[in-house]
């Protein structure tokens, strides 16, 4: 019989959740897979929990989140889902945390087997260090998005306090192909291929302070007869040297700067580019940073130029460049470019190698992990 899982997600708008579509695909190879969705109870009438391939359930903020610290107000809020007929919270083989801040639910999973999934070096990007500490001691099995993560992100910060039992799996991260979809934008599955006078080079993704402004602001020089196009949210300290970059990048001529494009429109916007960029610093938050964007640029069939900030993407052949330095960088694109310039066609590899890695298939390598 297949394993019993549970995910815990912190959302009340599941068909928009950024674990979605591996959920999804688990469920749909793994019947008695279900997701348990965390949020106040004040919004439970506009909560969106939809889903045609896993069961949903809730899990409501009786009491405020932040003060679920208290022990005693934590109990007293999981004693009101119990009320409120949270039965699905019992009979399971797994239990799957997908943020640190879930650890206010170890209390009450303590028989079953508990799967950590690590998405981000988490203490360093802003949540509490003892959360992710909580989240890991207690864990049998952890999934990290990155090789680093799991080599010398978690031995280097929390060693000393991971069960000796843990068992720790590689799980990189993918791409949803029902949504970034080159069919459903382009009719015949085909990008326009052949020379033109300007390019358009695009990044998807927030500006945080792990991206690479002096690369980005040194390609747009180079390249000033292209169009670069930036798509995400920017998240940079007002003020700062880093936003004060970033203000001059997206005044210079050849820059275009969308802002943060909605999650269902942004594969329309991402196919009319040429070129995907990944432009994450060479350091050591980098080196933790698995991006699914990589997945989304080729399943729209754009060729993809990275920093080798980890090695994860190494094992990408194709049209997937990587490049040691800037003026590497630039060399990568100048090839690029010129394959376009003679016509060629990424799209076919792209996407064969898109399809390798999507939510299907990484949610096989989850479920063999298990087994």
């Amino acid at each position: 019989m297949p394993q019993k899982i549970l995910f815990i997600c912190s959302t009340s708008d599941f068909p928009n959740h950024t674990r979605r579509a591996t959920i999804e695909a688990i469920g749909r190879q793994n019947p008695n897979a279900r997701a348990v969705c965390l949020y106040s109870y004040w919004k439970k009438k506009t909560a969106k929990l939809n889903s045609a391939s896993v069961q949903m359930g809730s899990y409501y903020y009786f009491i405020p989140r932040k003060l679920l610290r208290n022990p005693v107000l934590n109990r007293i809020n999981h004693w009101c889902n119990l009320l409120f007929g949270s039965e699905q919270l019992h009979g399971y083989d797994y239990i799957c945390f997908t943020k640190p801040d879930q650890y206010f639910l170890l209390p009450f999973f303590r028989q079953y087997k508990k799967i950590f999934t690590v998405s981000d070096p988490f203490h360093l990007m802003g949540s509490p260090e003892n959360d992710v500490s909580k989240m890991l001691s207690h864990s049998d099995y952890v999934f990290a998005t990155a090789k680093a993560l799991a080599d010398d992100y978690m031995p280097k910060y929390f060693g000393g306090r991971l069960k000796p039992s843990l068992s720790v799996h590689y799980w990189p991260n993918c791409v949803d192909t029902e949504i970034w979809n080159l069919e459903r934008i382009v009719p015949t599955g085909r990008r326009q291929v052949g020379p033109k006078s300007s390019y358009r080079i695009g990044f998807a993704g927030n500006f945080i302070p792990t991206v690479d402004l002096n690369l980005l602001e040194h390609l747009a020089r180079h390249f000033s007869g292209h169009r670069f196009i930036l798509a995400g949210r920017n998240s940079l300290n007002p003020g700062s040297p880093e936003a004060q970059q970033f203000d001059r990048i997206i005044k210079m001529p050849n820059v275009e700067y969308k802002g943060l494009i909605p999650f269902n429109k942004l594969p329309q916007e991402v196919a009319s580019w040429d070129v995907g960029l990944m432009i994450d610093s060479i350091d050591e938050f980098g080196r933790y940073i698995h991006h699914n964007k990589v997945y989304q640029y080729l399943s729209l069939g754009l060729p993809v130029i990275y920093q080798r900030n980890l090695t994860d993407y190494e094992q990408l052949q194709g049209p997937v460049y990587g490049a040691d330095n800037p003026e590497e960088y630039v060399q990568q694109l100048e090839k690029v470019i010129s394959q376009l310039q003679s016509g060629a066609d990424f799209t076919a590899p792209a996407v064969a190698l898109a399809r390798q890695n999507n939510s299907d298939s990484r949610a096989k390598a989850f479920l063999e992990c298990l087994n």
